[in-house]
């Protein structure tokens, strides 16, 4: 995920994926991020717990939507 996220919302990501799988609920996070060689970009994602065939939480799945803000489109 560091490879595709900035560094400065990583550990809040990563916070979020870890209460959907603790707390075996659905997660939603919105915002903006800002890119250090990118356009500022705003989000919207759901994180969902998936269980084990032991049926305990194991995995997330994520949707997102992502979105070039009104800022970005006036930089140019």
């Amino acid at each position: 995920m560091s490879v595709y996220f900035p560094e400065t919302g990583l550990t809040s990501m990563l916070a979020a994926h870890q209460l959907a799988l603790s707390g075996d609920i659905p997660v939603r996070r919105w915002g903006t991020s800002q890119y250090p060689e990118r356009d500022h970009v705003s989000f919207d994602t759901i994180l969902l717990p998936l269980d084990n065939d032991d049926g305990e939480p194991a995995h997330v799945m994520s949707m997102a939507v992502f979105r070039i803000t009104e800022r970005s489109l006036k930089k140019g």
